[in-house]
């Protein structure tokens, strides 16, 4: 298998990041915004916004699932928070490979 060119690896890392920052923001979201607040999201596979209070009759409401546009900022933020860890992560990799001898 041939590998890449040069000038297409750091496009093809971009890309894997961005997946990979959204992959574990949509994992990690909704147990975050139990954490932030307490309305009992909880894990995808474990039903995910299915034990939200926005399903029972009135307040409080959970304003990152009440509200499309601080829901999309709330999941938008953790996006931009995992991407950074990642391209943190990728960076230093990339520096300790380099200095291998």
């Amino acid at each position: 298998m041939a590998s890449a060119p040069r000038t297409e690896r750091p496009r093809r890392r971009r890309v894997v990041l961005a997946v990979a920052a959204l992959a574990l923001a949509g994992l990690t979201g909704y147990p975050l915004c139990d954490a932030a607040f307490d309305c009992g999201c909880t894990w995808p596979l474990l039903g995910g916004d299915a034990h939200c209070d926005i399903h029972r009759a009135g307040p409080p409401d959970c304003p990152a699932c009440a509200r499309p546009a601080v829901g999309a900022a709330f999941f938008g933020g953790l996006a931009g928070a995992w991407g950074l860890v990642l391209a943190g992560g990728a960076a230093v990799a990339g520096r300790l490979r380099r200095m291998r001898p």
